[in-house]
C-alpha cells in the first residue's frame, strides 16, 4: 500500500491473491472485521474489511498512527 501523493493513504485499500487469501482464509477474518495495515516506514493504518470476493479483499481505510 503506497499513500497517495499528497501524503494521505487512499480511502479503499485492496489486496490482492496472496494477501487476501491469508487474510479471508488463514486468518478467517470476515467482513466488519478490523486490521492493521505497516507500512514500512514506522506508520500503522488501521482499516476494516467491507468486502471479501475470491482474488481480493477490499478495506475501508479508517486511521493513521505511528507503529
Amino acid at each position: 500500500m503506497q499513500p497517495e501523493p499528497d501524503g494521505a493513504p487512499p480511502d479503499t485499500i485492496c489486496l490482492e491473491r496472496e494477501q487476501a487469501h491469508h487474510v479471508s482464509r488463514v486468518l478467517r477474518m470476515t467482513i466488519g472485521d478490523p486490521l492493521e495495515l505497516l507500512d514500512g516506514r514506522g506508520f500503522c493504518y488501521l482499516s476494516r474489511i467491507v468486502e471479501i470476493r475470491k482474488d481480493r479483499v477490499i478495506l475501508q481505510y479508517e486511521a493513521q498512527r505511528l507503529s
